[in-house]
């Protein structure tokens, strides 16, 4: 408790101290004038106007430091209407604008830490030591038994065998070692469910461990893991000033020269200096000093919320008039990862089930004149449930393209079946031709998968026998003891929600999207319609992709007074095309650290409503900095102008500036918060 008191006594020391000499001169002045004793009169105008001279110069700093910068601002103004009112015995009003200036530092600070409260999360939730296995082991399960000692996460090197336990953070990226894990990934991508990771499979710093203990080897030391990137990335654009903000900062002296022209004219054609005075404590600067820098935090903070990064305050402006987006499709508007849309059954194969079926319920009757599979046992069900499952286990030890999505299928359907499933569908004696496919032994069955050349070498059949692909399509077959049984279909799907944010992204404003992709035609074309994209440009080299928003942006301009390019990709193979336009954005599930490193913006949750998320949050942003900076410096002028003719006495006009300037702070913090809460 009396730390937390030290501490805000040290974040708000200046209005501390304020407070407490307006109540000293406040007990002063009322003894004087209880006594009649000048003395104690005299003393409360001594406290207010040391006061002011100490507020004074912590502004002349302030103002020296902005100049180093390049910055001249409003600060100004706060000393010229201290001095003023000193000048003009307007002690009362004096006080006031010493309060003024304290509540700005503390609105302020108060409005940086909420907004920065993303970094602190993501801060406190990066882990601090990590449990290193120095005891030599044998295999991945005997190191778990091993020992190990914790130390500070700085010492952690690349090649470390790490102990992570139940409920702890993993410390740095890494290849997990053991059989399976379960992780919550929530930190890095928003993902609210746990993910299983499998031996070999990477795991990324700020995964939380689930209920058993893993163990896995550092590839890369913990400054340089993907937890720190994010965290760097969010403080660095947090500490980017927008060109809005820049703005404000010019605005800065136009402003100040017509506070002070307002206030010098009204003096000069009334001859009251106190005029002067009126004039100056209505010169408000916290709009533009404060109230700007606040909102783009506060936007920043919304963001990271989001699991929207950003790589500066600049990207948010941008944002609000995206014109012509372009998108990659294999990764940004696909899956990435082909999936199993579809298994055919061979027609024979399919009949020797039903010959083998009936054989086993009716063991008397001479069954159909199919020829059952070989080798097939009486009874058993080798449908497309048990095909899919036995080539899923097959292709857990391919590198394949398509193994992913077979493997996925088949751990989808062993999960209808519960765990007896998957423990059944184990691969043994794998053996790979290069090229070609794998072979192994599943279920007591010889099971191949790969190209119809070598699950049939004997070219008993031809693809004539399935179903026609479409353009888009690919196949896989699969071979049970040596008969052709079946062919998977794969294709890299569309994103379920594509269209639906592709159609958003055009009712908010967007004119055009475009889709750039190096994939052949009649395959691009098929994806195009159906997330709803008609300008399609296929067969594109890298090269081609860069020309195409560059030609783009000059062809839109000659319609378009402004024109901003967005391009989403997946920052790795598309860095040219992501340079050439205004915004970059790349998706990715936390994995990439390319992407983080060549776009402006990072999709952490791997989702496309990320999208419009960032779009409508920078809007609300900029609405909210505009509305406070413009209100704020509207309601200055138009008190400045009454106060020119003396409408305003300077005591109330202090107070309507302090008024002015906490709303034009507070509007400001709105875009700290979420617009739902």
């Amino acid at each position: 408790m009396m730390a937390r008191i030290k501490h805000l006594l040290e974040s708000y020391r200046n209005m501390v101290i304020t407070l407490g000499a307006g109540l000293v001169s406040l007990i002063l002045w009322g003894i004087g004038k209880a006594s009649g004793q000048g003395g104690f009169v005299t003393a409360s105008i001594v406290v207010i106007a040391a006061l002011s001279i100490y507020i004074a110069f912590i502004i002349l700093g302030n103002i020296m430091t902005s100049l180093k910068s390049g910055n001249v601002g409003t600060d100004m103004l706060a000393i010229i209407a201290l001095i003023s009112t000193l000048a003009t015995a307007q002690f009362p009003a004096a006080w006031i604008l010493c309060v003024m200036v304290c509540t700005g530092d503390v609105i302020e600070t108060f409005a940086e830490h909420r907004a920065r409260k993303s970094v602190s999360a993501l801060a406190a939730a990066a882990p601090m030591t990590a449990n290193v296995i120095f005891e030599p082991y044998d295999s991945p399960s005997d190191a778990l038994t091993k020992q190990w000692k914790t130390v500070g996460v700085k010492n952690v090197r690349i090649g470390d065998t790490l102990l992570v336990r139940p409920g702890e953070t993993v410390p740095a990226d890494g290849q997990l070692l053991t059989d399976a894990a379960e992780l919550n990934v929530s930190m890095i991508n928003g993902e609210p469910l746990p993910q299983q990771a499998l031996a070999g499979d990477k795991l990324l710093s700020g995964s939380i461990n689930g209920e058993s203990s893993l163990a896995m080897r550092v590839t890369a030391a913990p400054q340089d893991s993907q937890y720190q990137k994010i965290i760097d990335l969010v403080a660095s654009a947090q500490a980017s000033k927008a060109p809005v903000v820049r703005l404000a900062d010019r605005i800065s002296v136009p402003f100040t020269i017509a506070s002070l022209l307002i206030g010098i004219i009204s003096w000069i054609v009334t001859k009251d200096a106190t005029r002067f005075t009126q004039v100056m404590v209505l010169a408000t600067p916290c709009p533009l000093l404060i109230a700007a820098p606040v909102a783009f935090i506060g936007g920043t903070n919304q963001l990271a919320k989001a699991h929207v990064i950003i790589k500066n305050q600049a990207i948010i402006e941008s944002l609000t008039h995206v014109t012509h987006v372009f998108f990659d499709k294999t990764g940004t508007l696909t899956t990435t990862q082909p999936q199993v849309t579809a298994i055919h059954l061979l027609p024979e194969w399919e009949k020797a089930q039903e010959a083998r079926l009936a054989l086993a319920e009716s063991p008397n009757q001479p069954g159909p004149s199919s020829r059952p599979a070989p080798s097939s046992r009486t009874g058993e069900r080798l449908d497309s449930s048990w095909i899919i499952q036995a080539a899923g286990a097959v292709e857990a030890y391919s590198l394949h393209i398509l193994a992913k999505g077979i493997i996925a299928a088949g751990r989808a359907e062993a999960a209808k079946e519960g765990q007896s499933s998957l423990r059944r569908f184990v691969a043994q004696d794998v053996s790979e031709s290069s090229g070609k496919g794998l072979s192994a032994m599943v279920d007591g069955h010889q099971v191949k998968v790969g190209r119809l050349a070598f699950v049939d070498p004997a070219l008993t059949h031809s693809p004539g026998f399935f179903p026609a692909l479409k353009a888009d399509e690919m196949a896989t077959y699969i071979s049970v003891d040596g008969a052709l049984a079946a062919r998977l279909t794969l294709r890299d799907v569309p994103r379920s929600n594509a269209r639906k944010v592709i159609g958003e992204l055009l009712a908010d404003g967007v004119r055009h999207v475009t889709m750039l992709t190096g994939d052949r035609p009649q395959s691009t074309a098929v994806v195009a319609q159906e997330v709803g994209i008609s300008d399609v440009r296929a067969a594109l080299l890298p090269q081609d992709k860069y020309n195409a928003v560059r030609f783009a942006r000059e062809a839109d301009s000659s319609t378009d007074k402004q024109v901003t390019t967005m391009m989403v990709g997946d920052g790795v193979n598309d860095a040219p095309v992501l340079a050439a336009a205004d915004v970059s954005v790349a998706m990715t599930d936390g994995s990439s650290t390319a992407a983080a490193q060549t776009a402006k913006v990072v999709i952490m949750s791997n989702d496309l409503e990320g999208l419009n998320t960032a779009i409508a949050i920078s809007r609300r942003t900029v609405r909210i900095m505009l509305q406070a900076v413009l209100g704020g410096i509207i309601a200055a002028l138009i008190g400045m102008m009454l106060a020119a003719f003396g409408l305003i006495p300077t005591i109330v006009g202090a107070l309507l500036q302090e008024l002015i300037d906490a709303t034009s702070i507070l509007w400001a913090l709105r875009a700290a918060f979420d617009r739902k809460a």
